[in-house]
């Protein structure tokens, strides 16, 4: 009977005890728990330090601790403390930062505000990587990326933009001189007046902060063809007459007509088969002329009339009206040479 109480009392016993072991063994697992979820809370919600936003901190390791048991749990603060020193951080200004050994980096820019954060050694390539900026090819070229960050330091990034520029250029006309015999010999008169042409040029400019650094050729054209100045100059010629030669200033094509019945002439000269009347603005009075035509050889006169009819690229030649060729010659067109 003795035994059988003795036996009942240690099972009792055993009983409580592993009662008492479940109960320390939860609890400790329930302080692990929410020994976890506040470093996990303080890690995403640290709240503000020296005045700056924590949570502006860049790359911060996440650490998970929802298996760590306590002696876990410090190594793995431990680790999240380093992350913290060594990722950069984001300050609104340069002296928010502690004395922990840390450089403070600015990059200016040219178009926005710049941006200021602590960082621990390492290139600046690095350092833009984690702070999520990019730089352009052209940017690169104008900030050392390999870089170390050994102290403070400022980095400028350029904006670098690019445009189309076309120049416009002249190009100028040519001048052209055509010998002929239907101007006084030794004079000129232009025929064509001559226009600069223009030539285009297109470069492609490369602007650093708004100023011009570089122009490269990219296109040349012709956007404006020159026109030809095309002068006429008087050379004069040369007509042989009954086997005599005889230079003359130039010749004009004309109209002609026949008069006749005697008297004096506009200049005072005697109307003779001697003398034309022309129109003084084309034939001066007093020109000495040679008339050719395919009805006859008319011959040399001298232009002493005018006429009211006479007007322009007209000649009115005197003969007689025993002359032949005074009833049928009618209005023929004739060659004048020009002889003074």
């Amino acid at each position: 009977m003795g035994e059988r109480t003795a036996a009942k009392s240690d099972r009792r016993t055993i009983k409580t005890s592993i009662k008492i072991v479940h109960a320390v063994v939860t609890t400790a697992v329930l302080l692990c728990i929410c020994t976890g979820i506040i470093s996990a809370v303080l890690i995403l919600n640290p709240g503000e330090e020296n005045g700056v936003p924590v949570d502006a901190t860049i790359g911060v390791s996440s650490v998970t601790f929802a298996e760590a048991n306590p002696e876990e749990t410090d190594a793995l603060e431990n680790t999240e403390e380093t992350a913290r020193l060594e990722e950069p951080m984001l300050l609104a200004d340069t002296t928010a930062a502690a004395d922990t050994g840390r450089h403070t980096v600015t990059f200016t820019f040219y178009d926005q505000e710049s941006l200021v954060c602590t960082s621990e050694e390492r290139t600046v390539g690095e350092l833009a990587d984690l702070m999520g900026i990019e730089f352009s090819d052209a940017q690169r070229e104008n900030v050392d990326t390999e870089a170390a960050i050994l102290s403070d330091t400022v980095v400028s990034v350029d904006a670098v933009t690019y445009d189309t520029v076309a120049v416009n250029a002249p190009i100028p006309y040519e001048t052209r001189y055509v010998d002929i015999q239907t101007i006084p010999k030794g004079t000129t008169k232009t025929h064509q007046k001559g226009a600069n042409g223009t030539l285009t040029t297109e470069y492609q400019v490369t602007y650093v902060n708004g100023s011009e650094v570089e122009r490269v050729q990219t296109n040349v054209y012709t956007s404006v063809a020159p026109t030809e100045n095309v002068v006429y100059r008087g050379v004069g010629g040369t007509l042989t007459v009954g086997g005599k030669t005889y230079s003359y200033s130039y010749y004009i094509d004309c109209n002609s007509t026949v008069y006749t019945g005697g008297g004096t002439t506009a200049s005072g000269l005697p109307a003779t088969e001697k003398v034309i009347a022309v129109d003084p603005k084309v034939i001066p009075l007093g020109t000495t002329c040679y008339i050719s035509g395919s009805y006859c050889e008319v011959g040399f006169r001298t232009a002493a009339d005018v006429g009211g009819g006479i007007k322009g690229n007209i000649v009115d030649i005197y003969f007689e009206k025993s002359n032949p060729y005074f009833a049928g010659y009618g209005r023929r067109n004739v060659r004048v040479y020009i002889f003074n």
